[in-house]
This record gives C-alpha cells, sequence and structure tokens, in this order.
C-alpha cells in the first residue's frame, strides 16, 4: 500500500503525493535492471578486467582499493574460474567482470 505525503508544490499550495512517486528515479531503473552475476554479500563493486592493471612479470591483476591499498587476483586464479579479487590490507573484494579471451595465455 502506498502512503500519501504532502508537499508544497511551486506556487507554495500543498499536493499529496504517492510514496511510489516520491522514489528517485534511478531506483525504478535499478530494479530493472538485473544483474549478470549473483549478489554476493561483501563485494564491494564489480570491476571490468580493462580498468585493473596487470603486472604481467607478477601475473597479476590490481585495482585501487578505498583504505589505499591494491585489490589483487593472479592470473592463474582467473583461469581457474576465481572472479573475486580481495585487498590484503582491508576486508574489501571485489568481483572481476571478464571474459577468458580477454586474459592473456
Amino acid at each position: 500500500p502506498s502512503v500519501a505525503r504532502v508537499w508544497p508544490d511551486n506556487q507554495n499550495r500543498f499536493r499529496a503525493y504517492t510514496s511510489t512517486q516520491l522514489q528517485p528515479r534511478h531506483a525504478a531503473d535499478a530494479k530493472q535492471k538485473k544483474r549478470t552475476q549473483p549478489f554476493m554479500p561483501g563485494i564491494y563493486e564489480d570491476v571490468p578486467i580493462g580498468d585493473m592493471s596487470y603486472d604481467a612479470d607478477e601475473q597479476l591483476y590490481q585495482y585501487q582499493c578505498p583504505c589505499g591499498d591494491l585489490f589483487e587476483i593472479t592470473l592463474e586464479e582467473l583461469w581457474d574460474g576465481d572472479d573475486i579479487a580481495h585487498c590484503p590490507s582491508c576486508t574489501l573484494k571485489v568481483r572481476v567482470i571478464f571474459d577468458k579471451e580477454q586474459l592473456p595465455p
């Protein structure tokens, strides 16, 4: 059930709005978007592999963590199907979005 609320309009008159009308526009858009991956608690962000830096010598992908350190995931982990990069300094994790065709051999 929607709840009616009263807010002044532009001419200082009061107008009733339902709670569904008060939702931000992006909320409806977000409900319509379907995630390609299932929700996982503790995932800070989904990161395309192209946004990560790659160290060929270490075979390591990295991405900046808000704590100041770097999320890390190895090429071997990605080839094995793991898509979660961990930050060694805090508890945050990111999901790496990639196709195996994008990975170096």
